[in-house]
C-alpha cells in the first residue's frame, strides 16, 4: 500500500516538473520573437538647409549685393556678390542654415543690401519693424564713402580688379548686421521641412517691391534707399 502510494507520488512530482520546465521554454520561445520596443523621445529637432539667391528686376544693374539669414540666433549666413544686371540671379547661391521639428521655435530672417550706382547711398531691404540697425550701416558706409564711389565708377568701367574691391567693401557693410540675435530691420520667411534642400529665391523689384520665395511659401517687404551724406 505504502509503496503504490509512494509510486503514485513520485509519478505525479515527475508530470508537474515536465510541465514547469515546458513552460518555462515556451515563455522563452515566446520572448525570443516578441518585438524589442526602444524608448524613443518623442520630440525631434532636424537640422536642414536650403540655398538662397538674390534676383534682380530693379530695372538696371546693382552693385555689392549682400544677402544675411539668420535663424533665431543659432545660425547666421552670408554672401556677397559684386554686381548682378537686370534679370540676373546671383551665383553662386548662399546655404542657409535652420531648423524644423515638434519643439524648434526658431524663425527665419534675411536682409538684402546693396550700393547705389550713384556711389553715394545704400539700398536694403526695409520691412518696417525699426531702423535699430540703419545707424550702424549708415555709419559703416560712412567711414568708406570715398571708397565706394570710387568702387562704383570702377566696376561701371569694368576696370580690371574692381569686382574684387566692392566684395571687400560689401563684407565691410555687413559686418555691424551678422550679430547673431539682432534681427530689427530684417524680414521673417519661415523655413519649413519641405523647403529643405530647394532654392529660395529673394527678388528685388521696380519700385520698391520685395518678394520672397520658397517652396512652401511667398512673403513680401519694401526697399529702400539711404543716401550718405
Amino acid at each position: 500500500m505504502h509503496v503504490k502510494y509512494l509510486s503514485t507520488l513520485l509519478l505525479a512530482v515527475s508530470q508537474s516538473a515536465t510541465a514547469l520546465v515546458t513552460g518555462t521554454r515556451a515563455v522563452s520561445n515566446v520572448a525570443s520573437v516578441a518585438p524589442v520596443l526602444e524608448a524613443r523621445w518623442p520630440w525631434t529637432v532636424n537640422k536642414r538647409t536650403a540655398q538662397a539667391v538674390v534676383e534682380n528686376q530693379t530695372g538696371k544693374t546693382i552693385y555689392g549685393v549682400g544677402l544675411v539669414h539668420k535663424y533665431s540666433d543659432n545660425y547666421v549666413n552670408s554672401e556677397d556678390w559684386p554686381e548682378l544686371a537686370h534679370g540676373e540671379t546671383s551665383d553662386p547661391a548662399v546655404t542657409v542654415n535652420y531648423h524644423t521639428g515638434d519643439l524648434t521655435t526658431g524663425r527665419d530672417w534675411w536682409l538684402v543690401t546693396w550700393l547705389g550706382d550713384d556711389g553715394k547711398s545704400v539700398l536694403y531691404t526695409d520691412p518696417n519693424n525699426g531702423r535699430c540697425w540703419i545707424d550702424q550701416l549708415e555709419q559703416a558706409a560712412t567711414k568708406i564713402l570715398p571708397k565706394i564711389a570710387a568702387a562704383i565708377a570702377k566696376a561701371q568701367l569694368k576696370v580690371p580688379g574692381a569686382s574684387k574691391l566692392v566684395k571687400q567693401i560689401t563684407k565691410e557693410l555687413l559686418d555691424p548686421l551678422l550679430n547673431k540675435a539682432e534681427t530689427c530691420g530684417f524680414k521673417q520667411h519661415i523655413l519649413r521641412d519641405d523647403d529643405r534642400n530647394s532654392r529660395v529665391t529673394i527678388v528685388l523689384k521696380k519700385g520698391g517691391e520685395v518678394v520672397i520665395k520658397s517652396p512652401t511659401g511667398i512673403s513680401y517687404s519694401v526697399w529702400r534707399s539711404k543716401p550718405l551724406d
